[in-house]
C-alpha cells in the first residue's frame, strides 16, 4: 500500500480519508462505503509539538492575553474586544515565517499561564504539499488555541501587563535574532508600579513619573526589550458595559506605552494600537463575562474632574441671573461635558462667608440652578444643582489684619461644574 497525503497534511494508509474506501471481503468482491466524513477534523498540533521540528536557531514570538474582567462584557455586543480575531494577522505572519510561537493569558499578579509553549510553525519535510499542509495546521492550531485562551478565566485580582511581558521576555530572548512580543490588552494596568486606578489621564508629566517609579522599583528593567520587537493592539478599548476612554485619554495611554516600551531598552518605537479590536456580532458573542469571584479595581479614565469657575466670571455682585458674557465660558464647558460619554454632572454654587449664612445658601443655590438651566438648554443630561453656601472654604485668611483678603474672597465665591463617570459616587 502507498502512503498518501490527506487535506490536513496527515498520511494515512489504505487511501484517501474523505473520498471512497474500497475494502476486499472476498475474493473477487468488492463492497464500496460512503464517507460519512463531511467536515475536515480540528487541527491536530502534535507535529507543532514535536522536538524535531524545533531548532536553537528558531526566532520566538510570544502571543499574550488580558483576560482581566476590565476586557469583559456582561452583555457581548458592538464594541466588545475580540482578541482571538485581532490576532489573525499575527498568527499568519508567524507561520508564514516559520517562528516559534508560544501563547499565554494573563490577568494580575500571578505567573503567565501558557496555553501553548514552543510551538513549531515550519517543517523540514522535503515534501512541498506536506510542509504547505503543516503550515495551514499550524495556523489553525494556533487560532484555536488562541480562541480558546481568550476566554479563560482570570487567575488573579487586577492587571499587570509589565510581570506578564517580563515573564514572556525571559523565554522570547533566547532566541539568538528575531524576538517578537505582542499583547493584547486594553493596558488599563491596576497592579504594580504603573497602576492607572487613579490616573488622571492628562499629564505628561503623570507619564513621566509611572515610568520613574518602575524603573526604581525593578519592574521596568532598562535591557527589558532590548533587542525585542513589541506590539500592543486594543490599548484604551474595554468592553462596552466598561468606563470607556475619550479620544484625549486613548492618545495619552498610547502615549504611556510608547513611554514605557522606550524605558525598558527598546531601541526601535513599539506598535502601540489604540483602535478598536472589536469583531463580529457573531464573535463577540461568544465572549464570557467578567469573572464572579474575582474582584478588580475599577479604572474610571480620571474619576470625577471639576471646572472650578470664579463668581465674577458669571455673575454680577449680589445677582443670580448669569451676565450676557457668561456664555463664553460655560459653552465650552457644555460641548465638553455633552461629549463625554456616560458623564453625570453636578452644579456646585459657593459663596465667601460674609453676610448671613441662609442668604448665602439661598445665593449659592439660584446661582447653582442658573449654571444648571444653561447647561441643559445646551444639551447636558443629567445635571443636578446644589447650594453650598459658605460651608466649604478653599481659603481660610479671608481676613487679614482686620482688613479683606480679596484674593481669598475670590476663591471662595465660585462656582463648581463637577463631572463624574454615571455609577460612580
Amino acid at each position: 500500500m502507498n502512503s498518501q497525503l490527506t487535506p490536513r497534511g496527515r498520511q494515512v494508509r489504505g487511501g484517501l480519508i474523505g473520498g471512497a474506501l474500497t475494502i476486499a471481503l472476498t475474493a473477487g468482491a468488492l463492497i464500496v462505503l460512503n464517507s460519512c466524513i463531511d467536515d475536515p477534523p480540528p487541527p491536530s498540533c502534535d507535529g507543532m509539538r514535536d522536538e524535531t521540528n524545533l531548532r536553537p536557531s528558531d526566532s520566538r514570538l510570544a502571543i499574550l492575553i488580558d483576560v482581566s474582567n476590565s476586557t469583559r462584557s456582561t452583555a457581548a455586543g458592538p464594541g466588545t474586544p475580540s482578541y482571538a480575531e485581532a490576532l489573525h494577522d499575527t498568527i499568519r505572519k508567524a507561520t508564514d515565517d516559520g517562528v516559534r510561537v508560544s501563547v499565554g493569558t494573563f490577568s494580575g499578579t500571578g505567573d503567565l499561564r501558557w496555553a501553548a509553549k514552543d510551538y513549531a510553525t515550519r517543517s523540514d519535510d522535503p515534501n512541498d504539499a506536506n510542509r504547505k499542509a503543516f503550515r495551514q495546521d499550524a495556523t489553525e492550531c494556533l487560532r484555536m488555541t488562541v480562541s480558546k485562551a481568550a476566554v479563560e478565566n482570570p487567575g488573579y485580582e487586577g492587571t499587570d501587563v509589565l510581570r506578564a511581558v517580563r515573564d514572556a521576555a525571559a523565554w522570547v530572548r533566547e532566541a539568538p535574532e528575531v524576538r517578537r512580543i505582542v499583547v493584547a490588552s486594553d493596558g488599563l494596568v491596576t497592579r504594580g508600579c504603573a497602576d492607572l486606578a487613579e490616573a488622571r489621564f492628562t499629564e505628561n508629566s503623570e507619564i513621566e513619573g509611572i515610568v520613574e517609579v518602575c524603573e526604581e522599583r525593578k519592574e521596568l528593567p532598562s535591557d527589558l526589550l532590548f533587542g525585542v520587537e513589541f506590539a500592543m493592539l486594543g490599548v484604551g478599548r474595554t468592553a462596552p458595559d466598561q468606563p470607556m476612554a475619550t479620544a484625549a485619554q486613548l492618545d495619552w495611554l498610547g502615549r504611556l506605552w510608547q513611554s514605557l516600551c522606550t524605558g525598558a531598552g527598546a531601541r526601535q518605537p513599539c506598535s502601540i494600537s489604540t483602535a478598536s479590536v472589536a469583531g463580529a456580532p457573531e464573535a463577540s458573542a461568544s465572549l464570557v463575562p467578567p469573572s464572579a469571584t474575582v474582584t478588580d479595581p475599577a479604572v474610571t479614565f480620571g474619576g470625577a474632574r471639576t471646572y472650578r469657575l470664579p463668581s465674577a466670571a458669571l455673575f454680577d455682585l449680589n445677582r443670580w441671573d448669569l451676565r450676557k458674557d457668561a456664555p463664553k465660558v460655560l459653552d465650552r464647558i457644555a460641548v465638553d461635558i455633552r461629549t463625554t460619554p456616560e458623564a453625570r454632572v453636578v452644579v456646585e454654587g459657593h459663596t465667601d462667608s460674609r453676610g448671613n449664612a441662609d442668604d448665602n445658601m439661598s445665593l449659592s443655590t439660584n446661582r447653582a440652578r442658573s449654571v444648571m438651566a444653561y447647561l441643559v438648554d445646551h444639551g447636558v443630561v443629567d445635571v443636578t444643582a446644589v447650594g453650598m453656601g459658605e460651608r466649604r472654604l478653599l481659603c481660610q485668611h479671608e481676613f487679614v489684619g482686620g482688613k479683606p483678603n480679596e484674593d481669598c474672597l475670590q476663591q471662595n465665591r465660585r462656582v463648581e461644574i463637577i463631572v463624574a463617570p454615571r455609577g460612580s459616587t
